[in-house]
């Protein structure tokens, strides 16, 4: 009893199993907000928000992304559900108007693994993905499955103070196969800042007729 055999060809293994009863129950969120988001909507603000968060240990607040439900107070800003993430030096911030959210009002910051690991499990993107948030913990259920997390707890940072109402340069890219070619061209530039010392940066000077990105990476120092 409790002895688990597997075999396979030639080979035999037996492990040693604790009864079923021990493993701890799945948790039921059940007081607190519920509202069900579109599969598709979900996965792309996902994508769009979570590279941008902390890896930081000391930085706890910022390894999770912000989630807001809700109308702001912002007459100009008409979304209803908001994503939000930071490592102190970049910010992604997503926003949608999703049907049957306007009448919910509530925010969270979600752990990015979690985020992660449930966009991973989601297979079919037309069903809708039901999330319950409660004070101190998430549900996001969806066909067969359902992930349950810890909030984390902390002020995040009051994103829209950094992010600039009024600017006097604005820039259009095309939509069409050039604007492919410029983010190819962003990207490369990138690798050095992304990968180089600490004091490597990356600059873009705008022009009417063109845009000119370069970046630096100072030589490593020798011993």
């Amino acid at each position: 009893k409790g002895m688990v055999k597997i075999s396979y060809k030639e080979s035999s293994f037996s492990i040693h199993g604790l009864p079923a009863d021990e493993f701890p129950a799945l948790p039921k969120v059940k007081d607190g907000k519920t509202f069900y988001l579109n599969t598709a909507d979900f996965l792309k603000m996902v994508k769009k928000t979570i590279f941008a968060v902390s890896a930081s240990e000391d930085k706890y607040v910022l390894s999770g992304v912000l989630l807001e439900v809700g109308k702001t107070k912002d007459a100009h800003d008409t979304s209803n559900l908001r994503m939000i993430a930071t490592d102190g030096y970049r910010l992604a911030r997503v926003a949608a108007k999703l049907e049957g959210l306007d009448s919910i009002s509530c925010s969270a910051i979600v752990p990015a693994k979690a985020l992660s690991e449930f966009s991973k499990i989601v297979q079919q993107k037309e069903d809708k993905i039901k999330v319950v948030i409660s004070t101190d913990q998430i549900a996001f259920e969806h066909t067969n499955a359902y992930l349950v997390s810890r909030l984390i707890q902390g002020q995040f940072p009051d994103y829209r103070q950094v992010m600039p109402k009024n600017s006097d340069i604005k820039t259009l890219l095309p939509a069409d196969q050039r604007r492919l070619c410029t983010l190819g061209k962003l990207r490369h530039t990138d690798l050095l800042v992304i990968s180089g010392w600490p004091s490597s940066s990356g600059a873009n000077t705008f022009s009417q007729q063109a845009l000119v990105a370069a970046s630096s990476m100072p030589a490593k120092p020798r011993a």
